[in-house]
């Protein structure tokens, strides 16, 4: 199951501080631009269709996002959308050069860029929201978060394939083999296995806070960044309880519900449908039965009345 979502992981790139990223290329004499109230969009002639219906729902998402902060961080964001890999490629800033990404952010440029690619897995508009997300955040907080935290957060708030992350996590947590956060607090791990559990274990537990704290708990913590508090500390502050036993409640929690991965597998399914299947062929020979029956009686008396 933890392979079913290694193409999500190769969907998103974050790079701020401290990587060296020049500034924004212009995508040339064909460009198109398309400003809202607090997007500027660059894009290619063919493309629109797609970036007018893309800004107004950029505009929604900024509009839900920024409910997560006490005041949202109001400047322009310039969104440049690629038509492929090679376009994608070439209006990268100079020093950056990410070639399997379906959106990247550069959060100190408040830059995002995005490629139509029909082949991954999620949408367009999900990278877009993805990607708006982790700029807001990056901007408001003085204090920079961990990278769970930046990517969980992204992932509940596009609201990505949780369930598919449940099965992945519920099955590491049976297995021990769970990553701790302090592992994943500057950079998730090189593997493909390693990356798609930590993207995994980034949006769980994000969710998991939300449903025990709800989004002002969250909307607390992100203050607390705002005004340069150290993370731990603004996680007791705002939550009441360290960091590490949240972790370890969420795990515990995660543990009681590692019966999931059993219940998705593919016998297990199949052995459902097939259950399902003979059940309903028994209720309609049943249904059969008592019909001829039925019939059989009404036939006798009618037999008899003529008589």
């Amino acid at each position: 199951m933890i392979h079913r979502f290694s193409t999500f992981l190769a969907l998103f790139v974050l790079l701020s501080a401290g990587h060296s990223i020049g500034r924004p290329l212009n995508m040339g004499p064909d460009t198109k631009e398309l400003k809202t109230q607090h997007f500027r969009f660059q894009h290619r002639p063919q493309q629109e269709t797609l970036v007018r219906k893309l800004a107004g729902q950029a505009e929604k998402a900024r509009t839900r996002l920024c409910k997560m902060y006490v005041s949202c961080p109001d400047a322009t964001t310039l969104i440049q959308v690629a038509t492929d890999e090679k376009d994608f490629l070439g209006i990268q800033p100079s020093g950056a050069h990410i070639d399997w990404a379906a959106g990247v952010a550069y959060a100190d440029l408040n830059l995002i860029i995005l490629r139509v690619d029909r082949s991954m897995m999620l949408t367009i508009e999900e990278t877009l929201v993805h990607e708006i997300s982790h700029i807001l955040l990056l901007n408001y907080a003085q204090k920079r978060p961990p990278r769970w935290f930046i990517e969980g957060l992204a992932i509940y708030q596009a609201d990505q394939d949780l369930i598919t992350r449940f099965e992945a996590v519920a099955a590491a947590s049976v297995s021990d083999s769970v990553i701790p956060l302090a592992n994943l607090t500057k950079s998730f791990p090189a593997t493909e296995k390693g990356r798609s559990l930590a993207y995994a274990q980034s949006g769980l537990f994000v969710q998991y806070l939300v449903n025990q704290f709800g989004e002002e708990g969250i909307r607390k913590l992100i203050e607390g960044l705002h005004h340069s508090v150290p993370f731990p500390l603004a996680v007791q502050e705002a939550l009441g309880s360290p960091l590490k036993d949240l972790e370890n409640q969420w795990l515990e929690s995660m543990n009681r519900y590692g019966w999931v991965k059993a219940l998705t597998s593919q016998w297990v399914i199949w052995s459902l449908i097939s259950i399902l299947f003979l059940l309903a062929l028994w209720v309609a020979r049943r249904r059969v039965r008592r019909g001829k029956k039925r019939l059989q009686r009404e036939e006798e008396r009618e037999w008899d009345y003529i008589q």
